[in-house]
């Protein structure tokens, strides 16, 4: 099982991000929006690359809005996984 998410992992150094949730009765008040802007200036700053992967298809848009992009997708242990990827973004 771990070694199906460590074959997508990158080989270079980054950040893994995650897990990663904002407790659903906070949901929709934009606290994961800005944890996210957060890291990903701290990322831009640092000039490092970030990973993440996710279960749920709905959090795949929610990270791409923030500059990460789909690298792989696989089916673990019968549940879909998406592996994602941020390049810094220049200042």
């Amino acid at each position: 099982m771990r070694t199906e998410w460590q074959r997508h992992e990158p080989k270079e150094l980054h950040w893994h991000l995650g897990p990663v949730g904002v407790e659903p009765a906070l949901q929709g008040m934009a606290i994961g929006s800005r944890m996210m802007e957060d890291f990903c200036a701290r990322m831009d700053r640092e000039r490092q690359m970030a990973w993440l992967d996710t279960d749920r298809a709905e959090n795949v848009r929610f990270y791409e809005r923030f500059g990460f992009v789909v690298e792989g997708a696989a089916e673990i242990l019968g549940v879909s996984s998406w592996f994602m990827r941020r390049e810094p973004i220049a200042p």
